[in-house]
């Protein structure tokens, strides 16, 4: 939150959205598990490297928006 009011705009990802939600986050992605937030050990890598690229461009993509706070995305 502080560095917004820097004008720099932030993602937060992370699977405990309440928490985050409580903090005040402008731009939150749910993630996948609290341990593994951006990927999933069970899957093969090449499967996991793909879902991971699909949270950063998420993450990409919301930066370019205005942040709205208490909304979130889901992948």
């Amino acid at each position: 939150m502080q560095i917004e009011k820097l004008g720099i705009p932030t993602v937060q990802i992370t699977s405990i959205v309440d928490v985050a939600m409580m903090v005040g986050v402008s731009r939150l992605i749910r993630g996948y598990t609290i341990t593994s937030p951006v990927g999933d050990f069970h899957l093969k890598p090449e499967e996991e490297k793909v879902m991971r690229r699909r949270y950063m461009k998420k993450a990409i993509e919301m930066l370019q928006q205005e942040g709205k706070k208490g909304a979130y995305e889901t992948i």
